[in-house]
């Protein structure tokens, strides 16, 4: 299991932008959000000396710590994050089968990553 914090205020990833003069949508990413990405990976980068890169199933829970109640799409916060730890702790975000996120307002704002390997065996109930 690997289990580190990051902190600092999280920044969220859109997948496209709208780029003036660029004729429409580009995957244009403004530099907080670039910043960001790259503190998380440093900080996984840490996370994971001496440790070989998770190759299986993976449980991932985050836990965001907002400095407001500036509303923010949970599903993008985690957008970033998991990008910024591919190939730093994972090999690819699709190696995720189980993903839980949590948010809230702290005085100390960043993000606790906690991420296992799993073997995820769920069978829906179905009515």
């Amino acid at each position: 299991m690997i289990r580190f914090w990051v902190s600092g205020t999280p920044v969220p990833k859109q997948s496209f932008r709208y780029k003036p003069g660029s004729g429409g949508f580009v995957n244009y990413i403004p530099a907080r959000v670039k910043e960001w990405a790259e503190l998380v990976a440093i900080s996984a980068k840490m996370a994971m000396q001496g440790m070989d890169i998770l190759s299986g199933d993976l449980k991932v829970i985050l836990h965001f710590a907002m400095p407001t109640h500036r509303k923010v799409d949970v599903d993008n916060l985690s957008k970033n994050l998991l990008d910024s730890a591919k190939g730093i702790i994972f090999d690819d975000d699709r190696q995720v089968t189980y993903l839980t996120i949590t948010k809230c307002v702290s005085k100390d704002p960043g993000v606790e990553i906690i991420v296992e390997e799993t073997e995820m065996i769920y069978e829906p109930n179905r009515l």
